[in-house]
């Protein structure tokens, strides 16, 4: 009957030999030893990688590739990692940690560059490179084009027609926790933020979701938009500051009124210990006079830390999220720029400051770093100041903005109402964008594309008119009437000043209607697209020019405003530096996939498999505890087995002791499940992996506080959200 499936060979074979053939044939394939994944070691510390295995690569048979996720290993559903950290430096520029790395001390930077996954190539693939939408990029793991933020702010005439509103800005809430002095003459309440604005969920709205709402997540920076963007919807609070008084505050929309913990610590002495280290006591502007030195990141870090301790982050059997936004680099970086002894200075401090904080981490979280993921980022980068980079010869011009606008306002005034001094074009511009009034175009009977189209026309000519342009001598081998007259133009004996210079010029509908050319260019403009602001078009001037009158900024699609560092540490990543072209975007895919939860509803970055350590590598303080989810006991193949540090890598703590637990549990036995074999891990080059022995660990040592952390607090009851109230 099976004569018609095998060869004509076999057919001929006696009875006996047939099925001795058949026998061996079903049983090769459960049979067959895959290649094992834990034969490819990991990349060592320090070296550089191009991403692709050189190794050959691992049976079909062999489910589980070198850099797949181990589920049985680490997930947010067996509590590894207890915390995982989002750090984002606000405009840090991805060469800053290679152009100082020499200054570097201890395990701050380092943490990512000699012991985390660091790629040193990491660049947005959006063209409107701006704080707002860079942080919600790392949240979502999608662009523009996904999360719907656009710029820090843009204007909506249905909501305000006296000025812009900003990203996170939100009449419908208050705010919590502003000081009597900061409020406004004759309010009763200051308008609350929150992330109303954002079209996609977020990592840390992906873990709430998966963990039912026992996750916590949490959103810090000196900023509300840095705050809550890449927290997302769903965040237990987001905190920002007030920013005259330095106060901590939330809005409605998380919290009716602050818990404890954070009144004690607005009371307490950070505030004043920030103001001393940045020479500015009793400032009424602790946004400006103290944002823009490092005493702002070690304020917001000793915050971080007191957040840590009194909501319990990293203390459950579940795994929490907390980001971190540190705002201090940027309000600097805007005045100083990224060439400047100021900005070296707030590296090497930062370096320090971040040294003390994982160090912190290492002694508070149960497992120390061991049981902590931390993956570190920027929003942007910078442009050089303009008069560096001029004097380097690059045609890098400032551009008065409000003479371009002044400009536009007139031109469009001859083409459609001559003699009127109409407002076509709107105040507070914010480039790339340029904002159209639309009501008076409607007035004008001009509808949405004619509108566009006709600024479109006219900016070449508007920008050219900012710096009027002598005529350009004729050159030396062609006739030239008026030589030797005083009217002549004459060659330069000197470099030329630059010139502001138009580039590229986008109107909102031929974004919306996806009209790009087929390059990387128009992959730029597709994630740029959001229908926020009204009519606009999209102006981009040509490189190293800008609309700042002092100081530097970035908004643009050039390399220098898109370039960002990007670096992991944690038990699931190898060492190493990676040379792959990555974004920032991959963060959340990346931790999305390792946690076994769904990546952000609009997430268009790649998990970087890379970065990976092989499954058998992967090593926690502790054995998986034996739990049951969802109905099913947990069923683990052994206990990961503990790691001894590499020389020189850094040092872990003993667990935490858990007040409410006792003391921690000693170290479990690793045998296996009755019937299922005996796995064994051969050490990779760097790592000694020893069973430690089944005894009480020692308790950790005493932990060092930052002076104006705030002390211990019973944590505060959940408070329900105000969904949709009206402020009172």
């Amino acid at each position: 009957m099976l004569h018609f499936l095998l060869p004509w060979k076999v057919i001929a074979m006696n009875p006996m030999r047939l099925v001795s053939l058949l026998i061996a044939v079903i049983l090769a394939g459960p049979c067959a030893s895959p290649q094992s994944t834990a034969a490819t070691p990991g990349p060592e510390s320090g070296q550089a990688h191009s991403g692709k295995n050189a190794t050959r690569r691992p049976t079909r048979r062999a489910a589980a590739r070198a850099h797949e996720t181990p589920s049985v290993v680490f997930s947010v559903y067996n509590d590894h990692p207890k915390l995982a950290i989002i750090l984002v430096i606000d405009q840090f520029r991805g060469d800053y940690l290679d152009r100082w790395r020499a200054d570097f001390k201890d395990r701050g930077f380092d943490l990512f560059l000699d012991h985390g996954a660091y790629f040193s190539n990491c660049y947005y693939d959006y063209a409107n490179t701006k704080t707002a939408p860079g942080h919600a990029s790392i949240g979502t793991g999608a662009y523009t084009d996904g999360h719907g933020i656009s710029s820090n702010e843009w204007w909506d005439l249905r909501r305000n027609q006296q000025r812009p509103v900003t990203s996170v800005e939100d009449e419908r809430y208050k705010l919590v926790g502003v000081p009597a002095a900061s409020m406004p003459p004759n309010a009763k309440y200051v308008t609350g933020s929150s992330p109303r604005n954002l079209l996609s969920s977020t990592i840390g709205d992906e873990l709430r979701l998966a963990t039912q709402g026992q996750a916590k997540v949490f959103g810090v920076s000196l900023k509300d938009r840095s705050a809550i963007l890449p927290a997302g919807r769903t965040a237990n609070a987001a905190y920002w500051i007030d920013p005259a008084s330095g106060d901590w505050v939330t809005s409605t929309y998380y919290l009716s009124q602050l818990p404890d913990w954070v009144n004690e610590f607005n009371a307490g002495d950070a505030i004043a210990t920030a103001e001393q280290e940045a020479n500015a006591e009793g400032t009424k502007n602790f946004f400006n006079d103290v944002g823009k030195t490092p005493a702002a990141n070690e304020y917001e870090l000793n915050f971080a830390e007191a957040l840590i301790e009194n909501e319990q982050l990293g203390q459950r059997d579940v795994s929490d999220l907390l980001t971190i936004s540190l705002s201090a680099n940027d309000i600097m970086g805007h005045a100083q720029g990224p060439d400047s002894p100021d900005e070296e200075q707030m590296v090497d401090a930062l370096d320090t400051q971040l040294d003390t904080f994982f160090t912190w981490l290492d002694k508070n979280i149960p497992g120390g770093l061991d049981n902590v993921w931390i993956a570190l980022s920027a929003d942007h980068g910078v442009a050089p100041v303009p008069a560096t980079a001029a004097g380097y010869g690059l045609n890098a011009a400032q551009i008065d903005v409000n003479k371009l606008v002044a400009s536009l306002n007139y031109a469009l005034n001859m083409k459609f109402s001559p003699g009127e001094k109409l407002q076509y074009i709107l105040p507070h511009p914010d480039l790339p964008y340029v904002s159209l009034n639309e009501a008076e175009f409607m007035k004008a009977g001009i509808i949405e594309q004619e509108a566009e189209a006709a600024v479109e026309q006219l900016l070449p000519a508007a920008m050219d008119q900012l710096v009027p342009q002598a005529p350009e001598p004729v050159p030396s081998d062609m006739p030239n009437p008026t030589s030797g007259t005083s009217t002549a133009a004459q060659p330069s004996d000197t470099r030329l000043p630059p010139v502001p210079r138009l580039y590229r010029v986008y109107t909102r509908q031929q974004l919306a209607a996806g009209a790009y050319p087929p390059t990387q260019w128009g992959e730029l403009l597709a994630h740029s697209y959001s229908p926020n602001g009204g009519w606009y078009v999209m102006v981009i001037p040509a490189a190293f020019q800008m609309g700042a009158t002092r100081g530097t900024t970035h908004f643009t699609p050039f390399m220098y405003d898109r370039h960002v560092p990007l670096g992991f540490y944690g038990a699931p990543f190898a060492p190493g530096r990676y040379l792959d072209r990555v974004q920032p975007v991959d963060i959340a895919s990346t931790f999305a996939a390792l946690m076994g939860i769904n990546m952000p509803s609009a997430a268009v970055g790649r998990v970087l498999t890379e970065a990976l350590k092989p499954a058998a590598q992967v090593a926690y303080p502790r054995e998986l505890p034996q739990r049951e989810h969802r109905g099913a006991a947990a069923r683990h193949e052994g206990a990961p087995v503990h790691e001894t540090p590499a020389k020189g890598a850094p040092k872990t703590a003993a667990p935490a002791t858990n007040p409410s637990k006792g003391s921690a549990k000693p170290a479990p036995q690793t045998t296996p499940p009755v019937g299922e074999p005996q796995k064994t891990t051969p050490p990779t080059p760097e790592v000694q992996k020893t069973v430690p022995p089944a005894t009480t660990p020692k308790q950790p040592e005493p932990t060092p506080s930052r002076p104006s952390a705030a002390p211990a607090a019973t944590p505060p009851q959940p408070q329900a959200k105000t969904q949709e109230a009206q402020p009172q």
